[in-house]
């Protein structure tokens, strides 16, 4: 009766949207783990978030997915650009991507798991990284029987690590867990935002310190991280000792920017006209194929390269301050 069984509970100490993850096994023992429960991609916090539309991003999602197949690939993959250019839309579709093509036996006799951190500036849980170790160490608990017992022993052992320096997390968490279980592994980590946490220096040492999983013997890791290009990010990637692939969202071409940006409008504003059909009355109702090519070209060349910028013109076009058609005029009309 070796088995762990994995409880989690809420305890207001560590905030709103923090969790707890105790272990308790056959002799009742039992650890508690914080972690910041609304970081993962598939959280309560995250739930109304968007993911990239379908024909959208196609060759950079391809790109990623290529990267993360490949047994070749660099162990690191850093996504950068500025603020509102789609990098959290990319992160969260390649989460959601990597945890449905999870499979605890691939071809080669090995395990293909994922995780995934969201930073979020100013969150009492998401804004920095305490948690960020706990946390992906929690995934990977319940994602794999073996593994699990690992941690959950690592955490047995030194009930104190919550505590601990992130170096010293990591290490007894994710590398000697790891380490140990010493059957072939996959794991892709997600990690979004990491310019939003709020000590620069503890972002620099996670970025140090994920490639160093690479060195486990029939372990693959690779993390997609992304960021804005800001100068201590940078150069923390800088002070790398091995290969990693950066793309910078700057990069991609206008045209393919554009193109994405039509088919974005295109589809939330129909989704705007459908409700509004809906509801109003009849004389009221919009074209079929309203607003049109024309206008949207227009939309396009005002939001671009900015998806963000995008998403807010179509809130305010959807709000409650006037017709979509007379909203729509507003924003073409500045």
């Amino acid at each position: 009766m070796g088995t762990s069984i994995t409880t989690i509970v809420t305890q207001s100490t560590f905030g709103d949207d923090a969790t707890i993850v105790g272990s308790v096994t056959n002799n009742l023992s039992s650890d508690l783990l914080p972690t910041a429960g609304d970081a993962t991609y598939d959280s309560y916090g995250e739930q109304h978030n968007p993911t990239c539309l379908t024909n959208t991003r196609t060759q950079l999602l391809h790109q990623i997915q290529q990267w993360v197949k490949s047994p070749t690939s660099e162990s690191i993959f850093w996504l950068n650009g500025m603020a509102g250019t789609g990098k959290s839309t990319i992160a969260r579709t390649m989460a959601k991507w990597l945890r449905e093509t999870e499979v605890r036996n691939t071809g080669d006799g090995s395990t293909r798991l994922s995780a995934s951190f969201f930073f979020k500036e100013g969150n009492r849980n998401r804004g920095h990284a305490r948690f960020f170790f706990t946390t992906i160490a929690s995934q990977l608990e319940t994602l794999d029987a073996d593994l699990g017992s690992l941690i959950a022993s690592a955490i047995r052992a030194d009930p104190g690590i919550k505590d601990k320096a992130l170096k010293v997390q990591f290490n007894k968490l994710i590398k000697q867990p790891l380490r140990d279980a010493q059957k072939p592994m996959i794991i892709t980590i997600v990690v979004d935002a990491m310019d939003e946490c709020d000590e620069c220096n503890d972002a620099k040492l996670i970025i140090d310190l994920l490639p160093q999983l690479s060195k486990i013997p029939s372990f693959t890791i690779r993390a997609f991280l992304t960021s804005r290009p800001e100068l201590p990010i940078r150069l923390g990637f800088k002070d790398l000792t091995c290969k990693y692939h950066e793309i910078g969202l700057h990069e991609i071409s206008r045209f393919l920017i554009e193109k994405d940006l039509t088919t974005f409008f295109s589809h939330a504003l129909g989704r705007i006209r459908d409700e509004q059909n809906k509801i109003c009355w009849p004389g009221d109702k919009l074209q079929p194929d309203w607003p049109g090519p024309e206008k949207i070209r227009l939309l396009v060349g005002m939001a671009s390269p900015l998806f963000i910028f995008a998403s807010t013109i179509c809130r305010f076009i959807g709000s409650n301050g006037g017709s979509p058609e007379e909203q729509l005029d507003k924003i073409l009309a500045c």
